[in-house]
């Protein structure tokens, strides 16, 4: 979220979070609204920003002339854009500002030091939101009118989620889940803590999520079986690639899908 709810991000984090959105859904094209369920941000403030970067010439994203179904813009991130968003990830690891057009970056109360970071994988643009927690702030408004506290601060915008899950109603790209290969008949399998989640019809476990979802990709499949109509076809299938991504997003449910 963003100022309305009483926080905000500081130096470049917003535009570093867009990038990281689009750069792991590469080389697929997401819209304003996708961009902003992922990263749990404002969905006004991802369509300003991007917006901003088109108009201002900042060749970070590449905006499409094919709208999305709503009507709106799709953006897919560029070379310029990875390498920025490379640059500021490796930032935030050592603690620092991300300002790029400063000679001398700022230390963060993160600062780790002179030893500098590097990227060799996917790993290593994961961001703790321990490294992340300087880069957002509590407003004015926020700690003095809506009480918002510190701790509270990264669940606002979207950092740290909260484990809900509800109908999906935009499309979602289709993720890229890895195989995995069988067990051996005797092998002892580990399976992941249980979590709860919240649902209409009350708190469920990870394996009742997962049966509950299998039945609903189930039912959607047999109604793709039997629909001829396009627009029908479409919701259905964007409603597929949904569920599937947030399977993708949660191992804890993962484990238990057939």
């Amino acid at each position: 979220m963003g100022m309305s709810q009483g926080v905000y991000h500081i130096f470049n984090a917003a535009k570093m979070r867009i990038m990281e959105a689009t750069y792991q859904h590469f080389p697929s094209a997401l819209s304003t609204k996708e961009i902003a369920r992922l990263t749990g941000m404002e969905h006004g403030k991802v369509s300003r920003l991007l917006t901003h970067y088109h108009y201002h010439n900042y060749h970070y994203f590449r905006r499409l002339k094919k709208k999305d179904i709503n009507g709106g813009y799709r953006y897919k991130i560029n070379k310029k854009g990875i390498k920025a968003y490379f640059t500021f990830v490796l930032r935030v690891h050592q603690g620092f500002d991300l300002n790029l057009n400063r000679q001398t970056p700022v230390k963060m109360e993160t600062y780790k030091g002179l030893k500098k970071a590097k990227i060799t994988s996917e790993r290593d643009l994961i961001l703790s939101s321990e490294e992340f927690a300087p880069y957002v702030r509590v407003s004015y408004r926020g700690e003095h009118e809506l009480g918002v506290k510190s701790e509270d601060k990264l669940k606002i915008v979207g950092i740290i989620k909260e484990e809900t899950i509800e109908e999906a109603e935009e499309p979602l790209v289709e993720p890229i889940v890895p195989e995995v290969p069988e067990l051996p008949e005797k092998a002892e399998v580990h399976l992941l803590p249980s979590k709860n989640y919240t649902t209409k019809q009350g708190i469920i476990s990870s394996q009742e999520m997962a049966e509950t979802l299998h039945y609903g990709i189930k039912h959607m499949n047999n109604e793709l079986n039997t629909i001829t109509d396009a627009k029908k076809i479409k919701v259905l299938k964007d409603k597929l690639r949904a569920i599937k991504l947030y399977v993708a997003q949660h191992d804890d449910i993962k484990q238990f899908m057939k």
